[in-house]
């Protein structure tokens, strides 16, 4: 899966300058939530098989209709390559908070859209839509899809971010096979742009950070939702980590579903 430039620019900045320990880039996973105690019917991972054939989580996402899932462009590209993965390669689980509860379905992908932009390396738009080859079945509590904003989302406002992932700071742990919530609070992106001056050149309107000190996404969860817990909507999607370690210091970095979502309508057809 891709890591555009800008990434790796930010990422040699804040490694250097915040972080102490072992180099780790790459997915995201939560550090310092909990087992999830509810349902989020809208979560789903993505799979890829290994191997030895088995599916193995490698990003989140998030359902918004009975054909398409939201997820971020960089989980749908070929590693160290300006290449869409094949749609084959990927299987979508959903139905439960467990990877390996037989009460979860699979799916597969018939289509990957990464975000035309996302291959400039100056853009930044990573975000991306699966196409799921046949219809979801909906089952309300355990299959649903989740309304996603259309405005951009302002600081202050209460969200959960959810995923599967290892959950120590160094990324270091196991993926845990039951998934995980974190309550965060978004900040503005003024106030994301002041942490440091490589932030103030890289965010913008795209992004929406969280600031969540010693909690927060990290190395299985890319792809994964921000959800306003008020408002029930879509409002992010975790990015690439781009520190060693995790919840370390700097803001979280989402992108932000309200910046994108005429772009989301054109490519799920969800007005139809």
């Amino acid at each position: 899966m891709k890591m555009n430039s800008s990434f790796i620019l930010l990422a040699f900045c804040l490694v250097f300058n915040f972080v102490d320990g072992q180099e780790s880039y790459g997915q995201s996973r939560i550090v310092g939530g909990n087992i999830a105690k509810k349902r989020y019917p809208y979560q789903v991972s993505l799979q890829e098989q290994d191997d030895d054939g088995y599916w193995e989580h490698v990003c989140g996402g998030a359902i918004i209709t009975e054909r398409h899932i939201i997820t971020a462009a960089h989980c749908l590209v070929e590693d160290d390559s300006d290449e869409t993965m094949e749609p084959s390669e990927l299987a979508i689980w959903v139905g439960s908070n467990g990877l390996r509860a037989k009460k979860g379905v699979r799916y597969f992908a018939s289509m990957l859209t990464p975000h035309e932009n996302y291959f400039d390396d100056e853009d930044g738009s990573d975000i991306g839509i699966v196409t799921v080859e046949k219809a979801m079945e909906f089952r309300p509590g355990h299959i649903e899809a989740i309304k996603y904003a259309t405005e951009l989302t302002p600081g202050n406002v209460l969200c959960v971010v959810t995923g599967w992932g290892s959950t120590d700071h160094a990324g270091k742990s196991d993926t845990p096979f039951r998934l995980h919530e974190l309550n965060v609070t978004t900040i503005s992106t003024e106030e994301c742009q002041s942490y440091s001056d490589d932030f103030a050149d890289f965010i913008n309107s795209k992004n929406l950070c969280t600031q969540n000190g010693d909690t927060g996404h990290c190395f299985g969860d890319s792809g994964g939702p921000l959800v306003d817990i008020e408002k029930n909507t879509l409002v992010g999607i975790v990015e690439e980590t781009v520190t060693k370690g995790c919840a370390q210091g700097p803001p979280d970095i989402y992108t932000s579903v309200g910046y994108f979502a005429s772009w989301i309508e054109e490519h799920s057809k969800v007005s139809e």
